[in-house]
């Protein structure tokens, strides 16, 4: 699926039907998205419009952006194949449309808020929880065709996205991938254990540097209900 997302001219994502305000939150996102490009050719650099957040974005119509970024496709592993191919994306919301651009740029305007702005936990779920900044980061990175992923680096994101099968955390980071050995591969097995998952990928670790052990950092301090031995990272 990643090879055929890549090879798309561009990309149409439904977030679906319009909803709990949902078309009032995507009109608040595409105004104050335009006010920042007005900012950016005013002063001539793009984080120039970062510098002063709270007068960017106002201070109404939070609360319908948080429901409409907390949509289901946004949290979902599987849609980051989609949602972070380096062309033109656009995000469907009944029969309106929106830039992805423009719903990165105001995650990230969003995230410069003082706290007490954002009315505590309004966007704990979305943009403070890192859903929407770790796609537009990954976009970011996939835009740079030299860039290589490490498995590490793709789970470590994908950790906290949602999966109906956890085991799709591990599948959908092996096609970014760049340094998994053929000789040491993760094998695609449905029916496979999570435990059993989680014990090939401690193994590819030790296998792609057999005498560094920093993968152990990406640990949890205590087992999980998927691997109870602490230094099998659970990724799902």
């Amino acid at each position: 699926m990643k090879d055929i997302y890549e090879g798309a001219s561009e990309i149409l994502a439904w977030l679906g039907p319009e909803g709990e305000k949902g078309l009032l939150g995507a009109s608040k996102i595409a105004g104050i998205y335009q006010r920042y490009v007005s900012e950016w050719e005013r002063l001539g650099t793009p984080d120039a419009a970062y510098q002063n957040p709270r007068l960017t974005l106002g201070g109404s119509g939070l609360s319908v952006m948080a429901a409409l970024l907390d949509r289901t496709w946004f949290h979902r592993v599987w849609i980051v194949q989609e949602g972070t191919v380096p062309v033109r994306t656009t995000f469907y919301l009944c029969h309106s449309t929106i830039p992805a651009d423009a719903v990165y740029t105001v995650a990230r305007l969003i995230s410069a808020l003082p706290l007490q702005i954002t009315h505590s936990d309004l966007f704990l779920g979305t943009v403070s929880g890192g859903h929407i900044w770790e796609l537009a980061e990954f976009a970011k990175k996939r835009a740079r065709e030299c860039e290589e992923f490490s498995l590490l680096t793709v789970l470590e994101t994908f950790r906290n996205f949602e999966a109906s099968d956890p085991r799709d955390k591990i599948y959908a980071a092996l096609g970014f991938a760049g340094d998994i050995s053929n000789e040491h591969p993760i094998e695609i097995d449905n029916p496979k254990p999570h435990r059993q998952i989680l014990r090939d990928v401690a193994l590819t670790c030790l296998y792609q540097s057999p005498r560094n052990l920093r993968f152990l950092g990406h640990a949890s301090l205590r087992g999980t209900e998927h691997m109870p031995a602490t230094w099998m990272l659970d990724w799902l």
